[in-house]
């Protein structure tokens, strides 16, 4: 996997083969298909793996336990989030990302099978994956809602929505940069260089839709 990943860090995903990966392994060509038989099998892989590796069910656990106040549980939560931005630019997970989306925008049958692996996934390891985190903070908002601690100026699903749309946004940006343009853009106009404030103004923004301010 992780040889897997460093040539998908200096190709083009849709030119990486598997005997790239073979190569890159060291290995004879029957030991690395021993484990996949394809391409496509390396890339799901790779994508479950990152999302495994990110305990969402331990660090939403400890941060309900601690009982904060919901300005200051939100506002942990999007500074993880935050976080795993970074981490995946840093990993090479969010140029994967990118480019597998960009595959499946022309090879629907490749979803499908990418959502029943992921299905799979989440089910065997519960408390892993974005779903999984997104899910609970819908679950989050709406016990607040019903305490009465938050009153939504919009429906929660769509303040749902608005936060992965910006998310995934802010991942897309940052990965070009990352990918293409390089250091040439100034820190100010830079979406990988702001990635916390622009987490920060997100969670205001939630805030406020939320009627918490």
């Amino acid at each position: 996997m992780d040889a897997a990943l460093e040539v998908s860090a200096r190709k083009p995903l849709h030119k990486v083969t598997m005997k790239d990966i073979v190569r890159q392994t060291g290995l004879s060509q029957g030991g690395v298909y021993k484990y996949f038989a394809n391409i496509e099998e390396v890339w799901f892989a790779l994508s479950n793996r990152f999302d495994l590796e990110i305990d969402f069910k331990g660090f939403l656990t400890q941060l309900f336990a601690a009982s904060l106040s919901p300005d200051q549980t939100l506002r942990a939560i999007f500074t993880f989030i935050g976080q795993e931005i970074t981490a995946s630019m840093e990993s090479g997970y969010s140029k994967l990302a990118f480019e597998l989306n960009a595959i499946y925008a022309s090879q629907p049958e490749l979803v499908k099978k990418q959502l029943a692996e992921q299905a799979a996934e989440a089910e065997a390891e519960s408390g892993h994956g974005y779903n999984y985190f997104f899910q609970q903070l819908m679950n989050y908002c709406a016990e607040g809602e019903a305490k009465g601690q938050f009153r939504p100026l919009v429906p929660l699903t769509d303040i749902l929505m608005l936060i992965q749309v910006t998310v995934d946004g802010i991942i897309r940006d940052a990965t070009l940069e990352l990918c293409f343009a390089g250091d040439e853009l100034p820190a100010e106009l830079s979406v990988r260089q702001s990635v916390d404030r622009l987490m920060d103004s997100l969670y205001i923004s939630t805030m406020t839709l939320l009627g918490g301010f």
